[in-house]
C-alpha cells in the first residue's frame, strides 16, 4: 500500500472521503452549518454555472459531470471573471462572481485530489480516458 497522506485537518486522509479519517477531526468541518447555511446563494450560483457548463458541452440531456478534458486553467479562468467581477458573463448571462466560485471549487477540489486528501469528486469524468 502506498504511503498515506496527512490531510489538511490533521488526520490521515480517507481515501474514500474528503472528510478526514478521525472522527474527533470529522466533526470539526460543519459542512451544513459552517458552509451550507453561509452561502446558499453562492452555492445555488455554482450549481446553475455546473448546469450550464453542462449543457455547453455535452449531448443534450446528459447528466451533470464535471468533464475535466475540456479545461484545465482554472487559475486563468479565475482571474478573467474576478476582472469583470461585478459584471455578467457574456456567454451564459449569469454572474462573473458565480463563474469565478465555480473555477476555484475545481481547483481546489482537484488539488484536493492530487494530494491524495480525498479520490476524485463523483461527478468527475475523464472522457479522453474513457475511450482508450
Amino acid at each position: 500500500m502506498g504511503e498515506q497522506k496527512r490531510d489538511p485537518f490533521g488526520g490521515v486522509a480517507e481515501p474514500t472521503s474528503c472528510m478526514p479519517g478521525n472522527p474527533k477531526n470529522r466533526k470539526n468541518i460543519p459542512l451544513k452549518s459552517g458552509c451550507i447555511d453561509y452561502f446558499p446563494a453562492a452555492l445555488c450560483g455554482v450549481a446553475m454555472v455546473s448546469k450550464f457548463g453542462n449543457d455547453k458541452h455535452n449531448p443534450p440531456g446528459t447528466p451533470l459531470t464535471h468533464n475535466r478534458d475540456v479545461s484545465g486553467d482554472e487559475a486563468e479562468s479565475v482571474a478573467r471573471h474576478l476582472a469583470e467581477l461585478d459584471g455578467l458573463d457574456p456567454e451564459s448571462g449569469l454572474p462573473s462572481s458565480w463563474h469565478a466560485l465555480w473555477r476555484l471549487a475545481s481547483y481546489v477540489q482537484k488539488q484536493a485530489e492530487n494530494n491524495g486528501w480525498c479520490l476524485p469528486a463523483p461527478a468527475a469524468r475523464w472522457p479522453s480516458k474513457e475511450t482508450k
